[in-house]
């Protein structure tokens, strides 16, 4: 029997879980940990590593000069950066499928096959752009993406048996790229997504900021008179590295000495970072997580006391200053769910849906604001993903060369809609002229509309894309 796979591409590390027989089988590393999401090419043979072998030995990649390196390539997905290597162009996209590729071939070893399809997890708001772009280097790499959920919802329906019994539980996850908060129902077998928010402040936002200040002590000490920016791209990379390293020591020990090889033309520098200093740092971006946490139960027409459980995963939900001011903060800790394995929890949950396909139905409705201010659904809330596609003609209201639509969401906790966006179609201003809108939602979660008069050629057609739908998922499929 084929087994179902989830992946979680994230920015620091990816996880592959595989749901067979009923059960979770996790696909880690040598360690059995997930797979660090770096990347090394070398300049000369143009071999290419990934993984544990790189991230275990990045600075001494990076001080030796002989690879090309690349880490959070999640964030730069459909950015044109480039990188030359001989007469090969290195792009994002390349890199994400030798990590996909990597991911694959460590799944043939541990599964016994290789990763022919999945469901991936993204995180909230991620653009279309990123989700196609990360869908096209799947393929290269072998593997068809199923379909992407958020990261919160997944990390949820891997907790969904033992939640059963709570109507509205929130998700923090926080993780190296982005903080991505869920307020989510549960109704039955189904998850509905109630308010979704990211933020792009997370883990390596906290690695530079820790070496910029490792930068600013360093240049107090010995003088150097050089903002941190203008340092050489891959000594900067090697102190944000060795930051990194810092920040995980520093939630076990009262202190760490960062030691640099080589930094702005000095040698064998040390300095010693105090666990107080280091959350003295960043007091104000853990804080404003908190805040938006809070937020967002509000946006979602809730009061804290309401939300039965919070679930908190992410690399970054391991920062001791974090859980302290969770533990003074919420209003019950014992609801807050810390998972023994939470770098799991994404991946499980992808693979749980990719086992059970076609239970994908709209949270919302998306639709219209027409000219005397109504509110039409175009998709209705509970709309199947596979029913998503409509074609509308529309009669312009006055002379103009612009049709205009107003698109926006609604929910059925609010009693206005929600402006999302709107799409401007040129035309002639006709009393006859008829505008054709054709929307769908997309593979990749996104509504998709395009418009054109009718009285206009092809090529004058104008296009919309929202990526931030709600969605509900049945859970436990359909038979």
């Amino acid at each position: 029997m084929a087994g179902a796979f989830g992946i979680d591409f994230g920015t620091t590390n990816s996880a592959v879980v595989e749901f067979i027989n009923d059960r979770f089988v996790n696909i880690g590393d040598l360690d059995g940990n997930p797979f660090p999401s770096v990347v090394a090419i070398d300049n000369l043979t143009e071999e290419v590593l990934c993984g544990r072998e790189v991230r275990d030995r990045i600075i001494e990649i990076r001080e030796g000069g002989e690879f090309l390196v690349f880490e959070s390539v999640k964030t730069y997905l459909a950015e044109d950066r480039r990188e030359q290597l001989g007469e090969r162009t290195i792009t994002p996209e390349y890199v994400a499928t030798e990590l996909f590729r990597s991911l694959s071939a460590r799944a043939e070893r541990i599964a016994g096959e290789p990763i022919g399809e999945a469901v991936v997890a993204i995180p909230v708001g991620m653009t279309s752009e990123k989700r196609s772009s990360l869908r096209k280097a799947a393929r290269a790499a072998g593997i068809d993406v199923q379909s992407f959920v958020s990261e919160p919802t997944a990390a949820l329906v891997s907790h969904a048996d033992s939640l059963r019994h709570c109507k509205y539980v929130a998700v923090f996850d926080w993780g190296g790229g982005t903080l991505d908060i869920s307020i989510l129902e549960l109704q039955r077998d189904c998850i509905i997504e109630r308010y979704n928010i990211g933020w792009d402040k997370a883990g390596d936002h906290i690695d530079k900021r820790l070496a910029e200040e490792i930068h600013r002590r360093i240049s107090d000490k010995l003088g150097i008179n050089a903002a941190f920016h203008s340092i050489s791209p891959n000594e900067r990379q090697i102190l944000i590295n060795q930051s990194e390293r810092c920040k995980r020591r520093l939630q076990q020990q009262d202190s760490y000495d960062v030691i640099i090889g080589h930094y702005a033309d000095h040698e064998n520098l040390v300095q010693s970072v105090s666990q107080h200093d280091f959350d003295d740092l960043i007091r104000g971006i853990v804080s404003y997580a908190i805040d938006l946490l809070i937020a967002s139960v509000e946006k979602a027409g809730l009061a804290v006391k309401e939300i039965a459980r919070l679930i908190v995963v992410g690399g970054s939900s391991r920062l001791t200053l974090l859980q302290k001011e969770l533990k003074r903060q919420w209003p019950d800790f014992s609801n807050i769910i810390f998972p023994e394995e939470a770098e799991w929890d994404v991946a499980r949950g992808a693979a749980w849906l990719a086992a059970h396909p076609g239970s994908y139905r709209t949270a919302e409705s998306v639709g219209l604001i027409l000219a005397d201010g109504d509110y039409y659904d175009i998709f209705p809330s509970g709309t199947r993903l596979g029913d998503a596609k409509s074609q509308l003609h529309f009669g312009l209201v006055e002379d103009s060369p612009t049709a205009t639509f107003l698109f926006a969401s609604k929910n059925g906790t609010s009693h206005q809609p929600n402006h999302i966006g709107e799409l401007h179609v040129e035309a002639f201003g006709l009393r006859d002229e008829l505008i054709c809108l054709d929307t769908r939602i997309s593979d990749d979660l996104v509504f998709e509309a395009a418009a054109r008069s009718d009285s206009k050629p092809q090529e004058t057609s104008r296009k919309f894309g929202f990526n931030n739908l709600k969605w509900m998922y049945e859970i436990y499929g359909e038979e």
